[in-house]
């Protein structure tokens, strides 16, 4: 929680918040249109880090609308995603 107006998020974000989707969405547009990658990795982590209020319906929502932010604006390049560890539910839970 923000404790001063210097540390609200403004509509591009802040640097201790998760990034919004406007500013996902001009980044991607601007690695397809200015940078034109054969190639791009998608790293995952795309799950808020709000511990308190995620649900696995929730993280599965927003996953589908981060696959179709990267899909619709990576358009010429080969896309290979991976799982985060923040994409599970619980979070950073694994088995192996």
């Amino acid at each position: 929680m923000a404790t001063s107006d210097a540390d609200k998020a403004g509509p591009w974000g802040h640097q201790n918040c998760d990034a919004p989707p406007r500013t996902v969405e001009s980044m991607l547009q601007f690695i397809n249109n200015e940078i034109k990658p054969d190639v791009a990795l998608w790293g995952g982590d795309s799950i808020p880090h709000n511990l308190d209020t995620i649900s696995f319906d929730s993280n599965l929502d927003t996953l589908l609308k981060a696959t179709e932010l990267v899909k619709d604006n990576i358009k010429d390049a080969k896309l290979y995603a991976t799982v985060g560890n923040h994409d599970t539910y619980p979070q950073d839970y694994w088995v192996g």
